[in-house]
């Protein structure tokens, strides 16, 4: 665990997502949980050892598996995006194998430990914007979609520190099977030139650092965008946009993820980039062909 402003708390050792937790003078608010139960006890338990105070609250960045299975831990009421409401609501009593399954495939060796546990429901949502007025730090949550529409981050502006979820992840690839490219684009280059105001970035997987994090994956997914776009453009077949996988695989670490899983998270982010350039030049043409009527 790395305090890396006062009373805001890092940990970036554990398999799988990075946690962090915001010491306020009531109690802790947590963002995520540990991808496993043995990390989460343990994150609980180090948070009682650090403060005798509760959590107050958990956000969560996002409705990914990794960092929704063990928020039980934390025993705390869960804020989310709305988006991630509706779709922690849409499981039943426990969570969907399916949900176990994404998991495990980023982290075979391991996953025996994971089970479809009740779900942990939200108990706030908002739709753009939702202040925390604590002290020291005023805690902000900003949606900005990107690795998932539903995404989140987490500003401390006092504090100088933002906590960016999968938006920014450094030593990996990132997940793309659901990306909003355009959009994740435009969150991370408002950061790029100092829209907000953060020295700090935790990302979602990876080390702290500072905004430049955000220049690798703007560069990573510019150039989805870019072979896309020409790929589209040139009338190629969407199934044949596979041919940019190799490339993309060498432009980040692939770390301790399976090299498999990467490279289907790659021909996914290719299919929702083909999809949202295809969508959007349709709305051109339809917008252009109006006009000329």
């Amino acid at each position: 665990m790395e305090e890396i402003a006062e009373g805001i708390f890092v940990e970036t050792m554990y398999e799988g997502v990075n946690v962090g937790a915001i010491l306020t003078e009531k109690g802790f608010i947590c963002i995520d949980s540990p991808t496993y139960p043995r990390d989460a006890r343990h994150w609980a338990a180090r948070l009682t050892q650090l403060h005798k105070c509760p959590v107050l609250f958990i956000i969560l960045t996002d409705h990914q598996g990794d960092r929704v299975l063990n928020t039980r831990w934390l025993n705390a009421p869960i804020i989310a995006h709305q988006q991630v409401t509706e779709k922690l609501n849409s499981y039943d009593k426990r969570y969907p194998q399916l949900l176990l399954d994404s998991v495990a495939l980023r982290n075979p060796d391991i996953t025996r430990e994971l089970s479809a546990g009740a779900v942990e429901r939200p108990t706030f949502s908002f739709s753009t914007q939702m202040t925390l007025a604590t002290r020291p730090y005023h805690v902000y949550l900003l949606h900005r979609p990107g690795p998932t529409p539903g995404t989140v981050w987490v500003h401390a502006p006092e504090a100088g520190v933002l906590f960016t979820g999968d938006s920014i992840v450094t030593g990996t690839h990132p997940p793309l099977a659901e990306m909003c490219c355009q959009e994740w684009l435009e969150s991370l280059n408002s950061l790029l030139v100092g829209e907000i105001n953060a020295q700090l970035i935790v990302p979602g997987r990876g080390d702290v650092g500072g905004p430049e994090t955000a220049s690798s994956i703007v560069d990573y997914l510019s150039r989805i965008r870019h072979y896309v776009q020409q790929h589209y453009e040139s009338g190629q077949p969407r199934d044949e946009i596979t041919i940019y996988v190799p490339e993309l695989l060498q432009r980040l670490p692939v770390d301790h993820l399976p090299r498999d899983w990467v490279t289907r998270q790659i021909k996914l982010g290719l299919d929702r980039a083909y999809d949202e350039i295809k969508s959007s030049s349709t709305d051109v043409a339809r917008a252009r062909a109006v006009m000329q009527n």
